[in-house]
């Protein structure tokens, strides 16, 4: 899970640093990289929030 976490956080920033770099920005790279970076945020705090409260 950690892996798969880590690799899905480091394509979603490549993502949205490919998309700002470009001359004119391409906004489905840049929406893809912020979606899958809160994602993975939201998913891991999650899983880590979850086992202390139960």
């Amino acid at each position: 899970m950690l892996h798969v976490l880590g690799l899905a956080l480091v394509v979603g920033r490549c993502s949205h640093a490919y998309g700002v770099s470009q001359p004119k920005e391409v906004l489905h790279f840049r929406k893809v990289g912020v979606v899958l970076t809160f994602v993975v945020l939201l998913v891991a705090s999650l899983w880590n929030l979850v086992p202390a409260v139960f």
